[in-house]
């Protein structure tokens, strides 16, 4: 029976352990994501707040990230979110 109860506390420390070392992880890793965008809503928010532009003649289907692209002369700025809720797609140059 000694033997059993050594072996239960063993296990007990052990699995205590490991929930710390589980939380440590966690504690360390979750900063690290946030930070690089990954695994959180920021990455989705920084995407819609991106200015891109339009061909201002409205002729294009494309938005950009260069105004100059594509020898646009007159352009129009809008998020990339709106740019997309209007149909326009990204440009293959601007966002290779």
């Amino acid at each position: 029976m000694r033997e059993a109860d050594r072996i239960t506390g063993y296990m007990k420390r052990m699995t205590a352990t490991a929930m710390a070392v589980l939380m440590l992880l966690t504690i360390m890793v979750m900063p690290l994501q946030a930070a690089s965008g990954a695994g959180s809503k920021n990455t989705a928010a920084q995407v819609t707040q991106e200015t891109v532009y339009i061909a201002a003649s409205g002729n294009g289907s494309k938005y950009h990230s260069d105004p100059k692209c594509s020898r646009m002369k007159k352009t129009v700025s809008m998020t990339r979110e709106e740019a997309e809720a209007e149909g326009y797609e990204p440009c293959k140059k601007c966002y290779r």
